[in-house]
């Protein structure tokens, strides 16, 4: 197996890139490469991928999407990322979520199993300031979200089952939003199983995102509320997913039937 990590940034700030690059070099955090793609970065993005990511102890690859820096879609990115890689399976995270030690090689022995999804905490942010969650970190967000569903914090999958769906749909890149629950409930359908863990887990530097409350933002979320519901005839795909749901302790697995 050769397992590629990949992640996107585009306004990360170097304490944030220096947390999470350092988290890749504790024990068992290392992939046979690592995939940055710079989505229309800022300076100090950048900087903090020079300064802290290109010194680590595997093979570190960036591409960049070009464009005026700011936060929108990130399906261009990920479809970047998911078209680039060489490796055979990819261990993808969001660039804000410190690992845990031992989470790639965790992943490695997991993947067998089907795709993989890691436990996500979110907490407060390097500077200490809370947000979101007022004070609390939930544990898995699988179990803690307002409708049970995966998502993308902490995640691997084989590569060709990435690709043989088209990773994300474009359809989503003018609005927010949804495009995460689309992209996965697709690669369910591809046949494979899927397997929530607590062995896997990292902390989410969370952030607000304050132009969501703006008329745009709010206009960007009903364009992708509407694809979505024209896409699948519902907002919560998996309601009616058919599935066998094993669960114990720290796992819980989703089988097909």
């Amino acid at each position: 197996m050769k397992l590629s990590a990949c992640l996107t940034i585009h306004n990360r700030t170097p304490e944030v890139s220096k947390l999470v690059a350092e988290s890749l070099r504790l024990p068992g955090n290392q992939p046979d490469e690592l995939l940055i793609v710079l989505d229309r970065p800022t300076d100090e993005a950048r900087q903090g991928v020079e300064e802290f990511y290109r010194s680590l102890p595997f093979p570190v690859r960036t591409v960049e999407i070009k464009g005026k820096p700011g936060w929108g879609s990130p399906v261009p990115a990920w479809n970047r990322a998911f078209g680039s890689v060489s490796g055979d399976h990819l261990y993808a995270f969001s660039s804000e979520t410190v690992q845990a030690a031992g989470n790639l090689d965790k992943a490695r022995a997991l993947l067998a199993e089907g795709v993989i999804f890691g436990k996500a905490e979110c907490s407060c942010g390097p500077m200490g300031q809370e947000v979101n969650w007022g004070g609390t970190a939930p544990g898995n967000l699988l179990v803690d979200a307002a409708h049970p569903r995966p998502l993308g914090f902490i995640w691997a999958a084989p590569v060709a089952s990435v690709r043989s769906i088209g990773g994300m749909d474009k359809a989503f890149i003018d609005g927010f939003w949804y495009d995460d629950d689309d992209f996965f409930i697709r690669l369910w359908r591809t046949g494979l199983d899927f397997v929530f863990t607590d062995d896997i887990s990292g902390v989410h530097l969370h952030h607000e995102r304050p132009g969501l409350a703006t008329p745009d933002g709010q206009a960007g979320i009903q364009r992708n509320a509407a694809y979505m519901l024209q896409k699948h005839g519902t907002l919560q795909p998996w309601a009616g997913a058919l599935r066998l749901t094993e669960s114990r302790p720290g796992r819980t697995v989703w089988r097909h039937l």
